[in-house]
C-alpha cells in the first residue's frame, strides 16, 4: 500500500525560524488542528490548503507576556465588570505586537472562588488571545484558599505588593492593609508546597518611601524625577533581598516582576550564588528606553520608577547573558486623563503589549545589542517554563500550539494610539519610529493580524491552567 500525502491546513514557507532553544533555521512551518504539525527543510514538498510565503522574514514563537493589568482603572482599582472590554480592545493591541498569550496579574478583594468563573468567561468570550491569570494574595482567606486556587483553576503564580500596606496603601489606590512580612511568609509556605508555582513580589520599601513621599511633597517638589527619588533604588534592591531570603525559609521560589535598576539585579544574583530556591527575574521595555529625565513627565510615572542609563545598561547586558528571565511589561490601559494633575496625583502605569516585542527588535536586534535568539527566549521559551505553559506555549517544535509572529525586521513604523489598538489613547513611544513588526500573528493555528490589521473575532482565546509537568531528560539538557 502506499501511504496517502500529508496535507497539512496551512505551510508557512521561505522564512527564517527561531526555535529556542535550538537557534535560527531556515524551515517550512507545517500547520494542523491548531498546532504545528511539522517543520521540513525548504526543497520538500508540501501540500497545504493555505500557503504563506514570507522570504526575507523571521518566524518567532508568540510573544507571552507575563505581566499585565486589565481591568485596571487606576486609583478605582481592578473592577470585574471592566475585564470583558479590557479583554476585548488589549488582546487586539497584544496581536499588534505579536503577542498570543498573556497573564493577567488579577488583584480583586472578593475570595476567587466566587468570581474565578466569571473571570474566566470574561476572557473566553472577549478575548483574540489566549490568557491565564496570575492571582494577588489579598486577605487571609485568599491566602488559606492558595492550594485551591492551584487545584481547582491550575493557578501557579500568586503575587504580592511588599509597597502597599496601611494607611500609605490607600495613597497609591491599594486599600488591602494585609501585607506584612508574616503574611508574605506564611503564603509562600503555601506556595512552596505547590509543584511548580512561585511567589510574585512587588519589592519596594514603603517605609522608606513613604517618608521621602512625604519630605518631598511637603517641599513642594514636582516631575518625573522627584518620583524616582521618592522611591529610590535601594528601596527596591532592600525589598528584593528580604522577599528572596524569606522564600529561602519558606522554601519558595520567587518572581521579581518589573525589575528596574543595577542594585536589584546584583541583589538576585547574589541569591543565585548561594541560595537553593529558585530567583526569576522580569524586566520590561519602559526601563530599558526610558530614565527619570525622558521628556513624556507623569505620562512615564509607574512602580517602580524609571532610572538612570546606567540601569538601562545593566538591564540590557542582564537579557545579553541569561541572568534576566523574561520580559513582561506591566500594561495598563489607562487614558491620558488620569495621568494628569501633578506627578503625586497622576495614576501610575501606562500601555506596553503592542510595543513589546517591537522594542527588542528595534532596540535590541537591530543596534547589536541582542539576538533574534536570546529575544525569542526571554519573550517566549523562558516564560512558558517559568509559568508552566511549556511546551503547548513558548516554542514552535512539533505538537507545541500554532501561536506566532511572522516579523519583518525592517518594516518601519511610527508609533501611534491608533496602531496600537488599546483603549489607551497614549504611548510611552508615541511619535517614535521603531523598526521590526510583526506583519502576521497567528493563535493556534488561526491568523488574528495580518499587516496591522485585525481579522481574528473576540472569543477566540482560550483559558489555560498551569499545572506543573515533568520535563523529559531532552528538556533538562537543553536548558
Amino acid at each position: 500500500m502506499i501511504a496517502a500525502p500529508v496535507r497539512y491546513d496551512v505551510a508557512i514557507m521561505g522564512a527564517e525560524v527561531v526555535l529556542p532553544p535550538l537557534g535560527v533555521h531556515r524551515l517550512t512551518v507545517a500547520i494542523s488542528g491548531g498546532r504545528v504539525a511539522a517543520l521540513l527543510d525548504p526543497g520538500v514538498p508540501v501540500d497545504a490548503a493555505r500557503t504563506i510565503d514570507a522570504p526575507g522574514k523571521v518566524v518567532m514563537p508568540g510573544a507571552i507576556d507575563p505581566h499585565t493589568h486589565f481591568s485596571y482603572e487606576g486609583y478605582s482599582g481592578m473592577p470585574l465588570d471592566a475585564l470583558g472590554a479590557h479583554f476585548e480592545s488589549e488582546s487586539a493591541s497584544a496581536l499588534v505586537g505579536g503577542v498570543t498569550t498573556v497573564l493577567i496579574t488579577y488583584r480583586n478583594a472578593s475570595p476567587y472562588q466566587e468570581i474565578f468563573e466569571e473571570m474566566k468567561r470574561a476572557g473566553e468570550t472577549h478575548s483574540r488571545i489566549d490568557f491565564a491569570y496570575s492571582l494577588g494574595i489579598t486577605s487571609e482567606e485568599q491566602c488559606a484558599a492558595i492550594p485551591a486556587y492551584y487545584r481547582d483553576y491550575g493557578v501557579s503564580s500568586f503575587k504580592f505588593y511588599m509597597a502597599y500596606r496601611g494607611e500609605d496603601a490607600k495613597a497609591t489606590g491599594n486599600v488591602y492593609n494585609t501585607y506584612d512580612d508574616g503574611f508574605l511568609y506564611e503564603s509562600m509556605g503555601l506556595i512552596a508546597d505547590i509543584p511548580g508555582a512561585m511567589a510574585m513580589v512587588h519589592p519596594e520599601n514603603i517605609d522608606v518611601i513613604a517618608r521621602l513621599r512625604r519630605r518631598f511633597q511637603a517641599e513642594g517638589r514636582d516631575g518625573l524625577a522627584v518620583w524616582t527619588a521618592s522611591r529610590p533604588d535601594f528601596a527596591e534592591a532592600e525589598n528584593i533581598r528580604r522577599a528572596l531570603y524569606l522564600g529561602q525559609e519558606a522554601g519558595c521560589a520567587v518572581y521579581i516582576p518589573h525589575l528596574s535598576c543595577r542594585k536589584g539585579l546584583e541583589a538576585v544574583l547574589e541569591h543565585r550564588a548561594r541560595g537553593t530556591t529558585a530567583a526569576y527575574i522580569e524586566t520590561c521595555p519602559q526601563y530599558l528606553t526610558h530614565t527619570k529625565d525622558s521628556p513624556e513627565g507623569n505620562l512615564a510615572k509607574v512602580n517602580p520608577p524609571l532610572r538612570d542609563p546606567d540601569d538601562q545598561e545593566a538591564l540590557w547586558q542582564a537579557i545579553a547573558s541569561g541572568a534576566i528571565d523574561t520580559f513582561g511589561t506591566d500594561h495598563c490601559g489607562v487614558q491620558r486623563e488620569v495621568k494628569s494633575g501633578d506627578i503625586w496625583s497622576a495614576v501610575p502605569g501606562f500601555p506596553g503589549v503592542a510595543t513589546m516585542l517591537p522594542v527588542l527588535l528595534s532596540e535590541g536586534v537591530r543596534r547589536g545589542r541582542l539576538t533574534l535568539a536570546q529575544v525569542a527566549a526571554v519573550t517566549s521559551y523562558q516564560t512558558a517554563r517559568i509559568f508552566n505553559l511549556y511546551p503547548r506555549k513558548g516554542t514552535l517544535l512539533p505538537g507545541s500550539d500554532a501561536d506566532l509572529a511572522v516579523v519583518d525586521l525592517g518594516l518601519a513604523r511610527q508609533v501611534t494610539p491608533e496602531l496600537l489598538r488599546s483603549r489607551a489613547d497614549f504611548s510611552l513611544y508615541e511619535g517614535k519610529e521603531i523598526v521590526g513588526w510583526p506583519v502576521l500573528t497567528m493563535v493556534r493555528g488561526q491568523v488574528m493580524m495580518a499587516d496591522g490589521e485585525i481579522v481574528g473575532q473576540p472569543g477566540h482565546g482560550r483559558y489555560q491552567p498551569r499545572f506543573a509537568r515533568e520535563e523529559t531528560t531532552a528538556e533538562k539538557e537543553n536548558r
